[in-house]
């Protein structure tokens, strides 16, 4: 339990018993026993939201590394690569002029 063997519980009663008589010591351990129970429920409610929580961190960490593999597999599952260049047009070739414009656009 809390490693306290029988001795141990034995001298813990017994002490209890000259502290708070025996009137008064089962209405102590109906006490004592409620308290333990509902810690033990919290306790065992705390550790089931933990491994929830965790189970979710885990599955969102998994979908986060899984993300560039499935990219991937996408991408080479596709028919044919796709061209994201687009078409542009070259610069058209500089006039033969002296690049200076007078007032009649010659």
């Amino acid at each position: 339990m809390f490693g306290i063997g029988v001795p141990e519980l034995i001298v813990i009663l017994i002490v209890a018993l000259l502290v708070f008589g025996p009137q008064r010591l089962p209405e102590l351990g109906r006490t004592l026993g409620r308290t333990l129970a509902e810690l033990r429920r919290a306790s065992e409610d705390l550790k089931r939201d933990i491994a929830s929580e965790m189970e979710e961190i885990e599955k969102q960490t998994r979908e986060v590394t899984d993300l560039p593999r499935s990219l991937l597999d996408a991408g080479v599952k596709t028919d044919r690569p796709t061209d994201n260049r687009q078409n542009i047009t070259p610069p058209a070739p500089p006039s033969s002029g002296s690049g200076v414009e007078d007032e009649n656009g010659s």
